[in-house]
């Protein structure tokens, strides 16, 4: 007969669950991210005082990292929408490539020799497709979220602007905005007088509070879409087309 000790260790032994490879992708993007903004937190934690020239550079990295984070996403979830691992997204049939990034794929003589489909060279001519878009306002990163997700995960994503449905990680989208012009400002250096090179507004945000911020926003969208992955969608899929 098992004893209570043993019985109680077994019962809390848990099976290792199979690791999705969407997941596993999703995992890696985090981790390309966090180490992005660690790089920011590092410089801003190891600084006894930031000069305005330091704020400048800290916050257009830190808008960078989130444009970085949802250019990742998006390629992902068209990467596994096309590759028929993932249902479509609200607007996937909308994201568009040339006929010369077709081509391209096709041009491939390892993709005709395996007759497979080549996950590498979509991947590549979706990066060429978005590497004049930017996803640093809050529209810009929604309307491309609406590429790889439904309706039903846009709203959580709006939710985490609203705190609807009990969202605690809600953030203002005015904030976001308002840090962009902020950063267009820098980049184009409309907040300095050519005359002198004098900065014509003063640098007045909290880098720490900023970065914090920017973490909340990334930490938010990837919850979503991590737990959307995780409920296995495509298999969702099949179910309600077997009962249609």
């Amino acid at each position: 007969m098992m004893d209570a000790k043993t019985k109680g260790f077994l019962e809390n032994i848990k099976p290792n669950p199979v690791k999705r490879a969407s997941y596993e992708k999703l995992i890696e993007i985090k981790k390309n991210s966090d180490e992005n903004i660690e790089l920011i937190e590092k410089k801003i934690n190891t600084m006894l005082k930031i000069d305005d020239e330091e704020k400048r550079n800290i916050i257009v990295n830190l808008i960078a990292a989130l444009d970085y984070y949802i250019h990742e996403i998006i390629i992902w979830g068209i990467v596994e929408i096309t590759s028929n691992k993932f249902p479509k997204g609200k607007k996937y049939e909308g994201f568009l490539l040339s006929i010369k990034h077709i081509k391209n794929i096709f041009d491939n003589k390892n993709n005709l020799e395996k007759e497979t489909f080549c996950e590498k060279e979509l991947k590549k001519e979706i990066i060429n497709s978005l590497k004049k878009k930017t996803y640093q306002k809050w529209k810009s990163i929604k309307e491309g979220l609406e590429h790889i997700l439904p309706d039903e995960q846009l709203e959580l994503i709006s939710n985490l602007t609203t705190g609807g449905q009990g969202n605690n990680d809600k953030f203002d989208i005015e904030k976001l905005n308002s840090l962009n012009e902020k950063r267009d400002s820098i980049v184009h250096n409309c907040d300095r007088d050519y005359h002198n090179n004098s900065k014509k507004n003063c640098i007045d945000f909290d880098c720490k509070e900023c970065c914090d911020y920017i973490i909340l926003i990334i930490n938010s969208i990837h919850k979503v879409i991590s737990n959307y992955d995780k409920t296995k969608p495509e298999e969702n899929e099949k179910e309600e087309d077997k009962e249609l």
